[in-house]
């Protein structure tokens, strides 16, 4: 049992050959969220070959906070939530990673530890690379080293606002603002609905928040009451997008 609780590391997972499936993944990605992929499927193409293709399980640890470096992982299909411990044990989700999307390219550019846990929200694939292969892909791609640090300064807001964040508002306000944040990035439009495609448990969201899974049950609670959303086992609907932005503000 490890201290997120069970989950294997990166070696057992599976080495395979991609389904057509994964780069429509990727080319997908790479025109609807230009913000955050970094590897187009054209620049992928150039990568394949000097990696190994990984399949992770939904759950399982791709690599552990003060594992040592020495690898990148290219998402080619799936989701990795990214997580750190606090001092007080608690699991803090920092950011959730998609197609198109590196994780440990910061362990393979200072060569320190992994900053941060990965895990696997659903069953994904990735291309795992050294980080000799990785910083001579850069070389030859300029543009991806662009990329890498607009990336990178937009993490590090990301998490500098997710702090403070924590102990701005109430838990209701707090997980209205995550929800929207969801709703527009994995937003599946339906109609006058917006469903967030990712499997996200209230576990995660609490993580995300930083408050208690119960505090987050009950705020999900008055905004399901209050009309602005419907909630399943792993899936929120938002049913009146403008009413959240609204109460957000």
């Amino acid at each position: 049992m490890d201290k997120y609780g069970s989950g294997h590391r990166i070696e057992s997972s599976n080495d395979q050959a991609f389904p057509p499936r994964a780069v429509a993944d990727v080319e997908a990605a790479s025109s609807q969220l230009p913000s955050t992929v970094l590897i187009s499927a054209q620049e992928w193409h150039s990568l394949e070959d000097r990696g190994r293709h990984r399949s992770y399980q939904r759950g399982q640890v791709l690599f552990f906070e003060g594992d040592p470096g020495g690898s990148v992982i290219a998402l080619k299909s799936g989701r990795v939530k990214v997580s750190v411990q606090t001092l007080h044990g608690r699991e803090l989700l920092l950011a959730i990673k998609g197609p198109g999307e590196l994780l440990g390219e910061m362990s393979a550019l200072d060569g320190r530890p992994r900053s941060a846990t990965a895990t696997a929200m659903e069953a994904a694939q990735g291309l795992v690379v050294s980080s000799s292969v990785f910083q001579e892909f850069i070389s030859e791609h300029p543009r991806i080293a662009l990329r890498l640090l607009r990336t990178l300064t937009s993490e590090l807001r990301n998490t500098d606002e997710l702090i403070a964040d924590r102990d701005a508002g109430d838990t209701v306000s707090r997980t209205a603002r995550r929800l929207l944040q969801l709703a527009v990035r994995y937003g599946e439009h339906n109609g006058g609905t917006t469903r967030v495609g990712l499997s996200l448990s209230h576990d995660d969201l609490a993580s995300w928040i930083g408050v208690s899974r119960e505090a987050t049950s009950r705020a999900l609670s008055q905004l399901r009451a209050a009309g602005y959303i419907v909630t399943g086992r792993r899936s929120i609907t938002v049913v009146d997008l403008p009413g959240l932005r609204r109460y957000v503000g």
